[in-house]
């Protein structure tokens, strides 16, 4: 298992707990994201989970086209990319891919922005 997050110390909890997990601090938005989290899990990949998300709160008139394109590159791009990387070992494994949502997602919250 390969647990990603942008910062070093939320994964490191999980060692005393998990000790087999590989942790991998990055962005999923940088360039090479894709391919260093694929080429950690190894020779297998069985299920891809997809669960990266940001969120900002306030009128929708006032975001901005910077925050929105880091949203999505965030919350959309990073996923289709990453999935699109894992493809190849995935078809191999017969796997399967889980894209996790925001509760977010589900409702409209006053002054949420996408």
């Amino acid at each position: 298992m390969v647990a990603v997050g942008r910062g070093s110390e939320p994964l490191n909890e999980t060692r005393g707990r998990f000790a087999r997990i590989v942790r991998l601090a990055l962005d999923v938005t940088a360039d090479d994201a894709p391919r260093r989290v694929v080429e950690a899990a190894g020779e297998r990949l069985d299920v891809l989970v997809n669960n990266a998300t940001i969120v900002g709160s306030g009128l929708m008139g006032e975001i901005t086209k910077i925050e929105m394109f880091a949203r999505f590159d965030t919350n959309v791009f990073a996923s289709v990319l990453l999935t699109r990387a894992a493809l190849p070992m995935l078809e191999v494994a017969d796997g399967v891919v889980v894209n996790i949502s925001t509760g977010i997602g589900q409702r409209a919250w006053p002054e949420s922005r996408p």
